[in-house]
């Protein structure tokens, strides 16, 4: 049986690490709660597109209530995320959904409704 032995520091960077991976699964969680997206299920093909487009259904309509309510263009709002005209809009009809920092952006846009 061998033993292995690990320096203060790489012990001090695994749990770095691992507390990175905590706040990115919260994070994770708290997005999928705050836009309603179901969990993705393990399987992937037509069932994993379907929920996929599932939650970008579910963002349009919390942007276009958003927009809507607050009474901006679609050039404003864009504006304000820091993405362009043709991008919002792919969001707001569902056709994409925003991802990393994007997604950060729009959670903390949304959770002012």
């Amino acid at each position: 049986m061998t033993t292995t032995y690990c320096s203060d520091v790489q012990l001090e960077r695994a749990g770095q690490i691992r507390d990175v991976l905590t706040q990115i699964e919260a994070l994770q969680l708290a997005l999928d709660v705050l836009l309603d997206v179901p969990p993705l299920p393990v399987k992937t093909g037509k069932r994993l597109a379907k929920k996929r487009v599932a939650g970008a259904k579910s963002i349009a309509k919390q942007l276009k209530k958003w927009r809507s309510e607050q009474d901006y263009s679609l050039k404003v709002a864009a504006g304000m995320l820091g993405v362009s005209d043709a991008t919002f809009s792919h969001w707001e009809h569902g056709k994409s959904a925003p991802n990393g920092k994007n997604a950060e952006r729009v959670s903390d846009l949304l959770a002012t409704l």
